[in-house]
C-alpha cells in the first residue's frame, strides 16, 4: 500500500461563525456541531450536559495539564510534519520556541512545566528512533498530521426554538482533530496521542469502546476514502520525578475496529443527540446523580447542583465559573 492518499475533506456549508465566545450549540441554519466533550457531557449527566453545552459554562480551574499536553502535541506535530532526517537539535529548536510560549503553572509543585515539556520531548525523540510506522501523506507530500474536520453524520428530529428560531429538525455535524493517519503493515490506522500521569489495565481499556477515538475513525475513512483498520494509540506517560519511580515511559496499543462497529457508532452517537434534544423539547435537564462523584473527583458542576435551585444560576454565572470558549479548531 502507497502511503500517498487522495484527501478531500468535506467542510460543511454555513457562514463562518465567530470563534469567540464559542458558536451557539445550533446555529441559524439548523446545523449543531458536536465533538468529543459533547459527547462526553452527553453521556455523562444530562445536567451537566445543559451547564456546558446549551449555557457554555465551565469551571474556572488551572490549565496546566491542558497547557502542557497541547505543548507536547505541538512537539509531536513539529517532529511528524519534519523532512525526514531532520537533526535532532533542529527539532529541539523548533520545539523549545513553541514551549516558550507556554504558561507556567500556577502551582509552584506542580511537575507540568515548560521545562519538563522539553525535556519529555527530547526523551520522546529517543523512542521516535525506531518507529514500526510511517506517516501517511497527500499526493503532494503532505503529512496526514493534525487534522480538523467537519462532517455531516445526520439528521435528528428537534420540535422546539432554539434562539429564537424555531427548527423541525437539526443536521449533525460530527467535528474534531486527528493526531495522524499512519501506515503500518500495510495497513492505515489513526494515532491519537494521550499524555497521562496513569497507565495500567483500565486506562487502556477504556479505548476498546471509545466515543472519540471510533468517531474518529468513521471520520477518517470519510476524509480519505479507505479503510482505517482502527486505532494505534500513542500513550505518553509522564510522572513527577522521583528516585524510585518512572518518570517517563511511552507504550504503543493498537485497537482494531470491525467495520459493524464503526457504523454501529453514527447510530448511536446520533441517539444520543435525539436524546439530549428531548430533554431541551421539555425543558428539563435531569441530574443523573451516580457522576456526583467519580473516581477522579467530584463533577464541575457539583456545587451548582447542590444549591437551592433559585440559586443555581447566579452560581452558575459567578468567577467560580467561565464561558466555554474552546472549539476542535483549537488544540
Amino acid at each position: 500500500m502507497s502511503n500517498l492518499i487522495d484527501i478531500n475533506i468535506p467542510v460543511v456549508s454555513h457562514p463562518e461563525e465567530p470563534k469567540a465566545p464559542r458558536p451557539p450549540l445550533i446555529n441559524e441554519h439548523g446545523v449543531m456541531r458536536i465533538d468529543n466533550s459533547s459527547l462526553e457531557h452527553f453521556t455523562t449527566c444530562a445536567r451537566s450536559a445543559e451547564y456546558y453545552l446549551i449555557h457554555n459554562r465551565q469551571l474556572n480551574r488551572s490549565k496546566s495539564a491542558l497547557n502542557f499536553g497541547s505543548a507536547i502535541h505541538e512537539c509531536l506535530e513539529l517532529l511528524y510534519t519534519s523532512p525526514e532526517g531532520t537533526p535532532h537539535s533542529e527539532l529541539i529548536n523548533q520545539a523549545k520556541q513553541v514551549i516558550d510560549q507556554t504558561p507556567a503553572p500556577d502551582d509552584p509543585d506542580d511537575f507540568r512545566t515548560p521545562q519538563r515539556a522539553l525535556d519529555t520531548f527530547i526523551s520522546y525523540l529517543a523512542v521516535n528512533e525506531f518507529e514500526p510506522f510511517t506517516i501517511a501523506k497527500t499526493p503532494e507530500g503532505k503529512p496526514l498530521v493534525e487534522l480538523y474536520f467537519e462532517i455531516p453524520l445526520g439528521s435528528v428530529e428537534f420540535l422546539s426554538e432554539f434562539n429564537g428560531k424555531k427548527h423541525t429538525h437539526v443536521e449533525v455535524v460530527w467535528s474534531g482533530r486527528i493526531d495522524a493517519i499512519i501506515e503500518m503493515d500495510n495497513k492505515l490506522w489513526i494515532m491519537d496521542h494521550k499524555t497521562t500521569s496513569i497507565l495500567g489495565e483500565n486506562f487502556f481499556a477504556d479505548f476498546y469502546n471509545s466515543q472519540q477515538t471510533i468517531g474518529y475513525t468513521w471520520a477518517a475513512q470519510q476524509l480519505i476514502g479507505k479503510p482505517i483498520e482502527g486505532l494505534y494509540l500513542n500513550a505518553i506517560a509522564i510522572r513527577k520525578q522521583t528516585k524510585t519511580g518512572t518518570a517517563f515511559e511511552v507504550h504503543r496499543k493498537k485497537f482494531p475496529y470491525e467495520q459493524e462497529r464503526i457504523a454501529e457508532w453514527t447510530h448511536n452517537t446520533l441517539t444520543l443527540v435525539s436524546d439530549f434534544l428531548s430533554h431541551y423539547d421539555r425543558n428539563f435537564f435531569p441530574m443523573e446523580t451516580k457522576w456526583c462523584v467519580g473516581k477522579y473527583g467530584k463533577c464541575p458542576y457539583f456545587d451548582v447542583c447542590t444549591l437551592p435551585k433559585v440559586q443555581r444560576a447566579a452560581m452558575l454565572a459567578s468567577n467560580f465559573y467561565r464561558d466555554v470558549t474552546w472549539t476542535p479548531k483549537d488544540r
